[in-house]
């Protein structure tokens, strides 16, 4: 394997980490029931907070991988890695997230599949000039 492949890996690893870590965390604080009035709206927030971050991510990885079309392989590992890993803590959500009401946890899986979305159609926003 060579180093880029490693540092693929390790930025993937990490916006997974940083992601879960912040729901662990702020869960309870962020995520609202999917029956509230203000669910889409503070889903909105998030998933702008999310893309913003992912952006900045998406720049600073390809400013340490020069290689074509590096963050569209940081989109498509990090999607494999972070779907895989989340997995596990879908499975093992009521411990986890030993806070959050049942709602909440599907708040987070709604907020988490637009995110990986997200995930996959930024780096190629960012790419667009190449792919063209």
């Amino acid at each position: 394997m060579n180093n880029k492949l490693w540092l693929t890996i390790l930025f993937s690893i990490g916006v997974w980490f940083f992601a879960s870590a912040f729901f662990i965390i702020f869960g309870s604080s962020v995520l609202l029931e999917y029956t509230s009035n203000r669910f889409f709206l503070q889903l909105t927030f998030l998933e702008l907070g999310t893309a913003i971050a992912l952006y900045f991510v998406m720049w600073l990885y390809k400013r340490l991988d020069t290689t074509k079309y590096a963050v569209i392989k940081l989109g498509i590992c990090g999607t494999a890695i972070g779907l895989t890993l989340d997995s596990y803590i879908l499975y093992n959500s009521s411990n986890i997230f030993s806070q959050l009401s049942s709602q909440q946890i599907m708040s987070f899986t709604i907020w988490m599949v637009i995110a990986y979305a997200l995930y996959l159609i930024i780096p190629f926003v960012m790419e667009r000039k190449k792919l063209l």
